[in-house]
């Protein structure tokens, strides 16, 4: 048995006892090495700065036939790791096409085994779901993902609804979803696509929320549906005070209407006779008594007393000789 599938099978047995969890083979044939490491670094993210960062977790020596093993223990849940080789003395290479280095989800239960290949790093076997799930997501953005997509609005959303609807329909691990998100979000992206689908976002949280996953993973994503439900408030809150304001404005108006119409009422009232009271005023005017009006206008004689009292308030007058003076040029014509 070849020391490959010797190392294989030391790892599948070691995985439940100990972290031996990254192993495998460096073959460089066309650049020398300028230390016989590998570095594994850890992506963490400031919780304070809302910043995200490679921190070196741990190391292992490459023996003369390009083999290495990190034994150290991972922490608990699936990460983000980045492993690589310095490229010379003085820079740690971070270039992905010269193949020092490779991005990979892992979590402390699972294995991860780097085949020999002319390029360190590029070919691999991992037994991580999400780490598969993530390198189908980089595939699927590469083939939909263009500078192209930034030129126009219609383009913009059209790459954010493909995503969205990658994230929601084939995406079933939570890590890997917020890895999505988090690619928008250094693509400046995911602000407008809050704001065109919040719903989905409020409903993502809430499943983080519940989950294994750190808070400081996702805070990013909290802030920014903060800011953007208080932004909404707001508006909404303006909004509210343009529209109470037009309806006040509205009913002063109204009311105002109102009063002038009612004003312009009492202004006619006093003055605006009906008929009967214009025929019994025109019997007072004629020296009639009440009894002689009612029996002429074949009424009451209570009913007369009333009339006589609405022309007296309408006209302004208290009695027979104040009536007789407003109207002594009168022949008995209607004001």
């Amino acid at each position: 048995m070849n020391k490959f599938y010797i190392t294989l099978f030391a790892l599948l047995c070691s995985a439940n006892f100990y972290a031996q969890n990254i192993a495998g083979y460096v073959i460089q044939k066309n650049a020398t090495l300028s230390e016989r490491k590998v570095y594994l670094s850890q992506l963490i993210s400031d919780t304070i700065h809302s910043e995200e960062f490679f921190k070196i977790i741990a190391t292992a020596v490459i023996d003369n036939d390009g083999y290495f093993s990190i034994d150290n223990e991972l922490p608990q849940g699936k990460h983000i790791y980045k492993i690589f080789i310095k490229k010379n003395q003085d820079t740690l290479t971070h270039n992905k096409d010269l193949g020092f280095e490779q991005l990979f989800i892992l979590s402390n239960t699972d294995t991860l085994f780097f085949k020999k290949s002319t390029i360190p790093f590029s070919d691999y076997k991992n037994t991580s779901k999400a780490d598969k799930e993530w390198q189908r997501l980089k595939l699927f953005e590469s083939n939909v993902y263009t500078e192209k997509k930034y030129q126009t609005l219609e383009d913009s959303n059209q790459y954010l609804n493909l995503m969205r609807i990658y994230a929601k329909d084939s995406l079933k691990i939570l890590t890997v979803k917020l890895i999505s998100i988090k690619e928008l979000n250094n693509k400046d992206l995911l602000d407008k696509d809050i704001a065109l689908n919040s719903d989905f976002y409020l409903d993502l949280l809430k499943e983080l929320k519940s989950s294994e996953i750190h808070s400081r993973e996702y805070l990013f994503l909290e802030n920014k549906l903060t800011l953007f439900l208080k932004e909404n408030i707001q508006k909404k809150y303006t909004s509210s005070k343009w529209v109470i304001s037009f309806l006040s404005l509205a009913i002063l108006a109204l009311l105002f209407f109102i009063y002038r119409l009612k004003g312009q009422k009492n202004k006619l009232s006093p003055t605006t006779l009906s008929r009967q009271e214009l025929n019994i005023r025109n019997l007072i005017l004629e020296g009639k008594s009440n009894k002689e009006i009612a029996k002429e206008l074949f009424i009451s004689l209570s009913t007369v007393k009333t009339h006589i009292t609405n022309i007296y308030y309408k006209l302004k007058v208290s009695n027979r000789n104040e009536l007789s003076l407003k109207f002594k040029n009168s022949t008995g014509t209607s004001t």
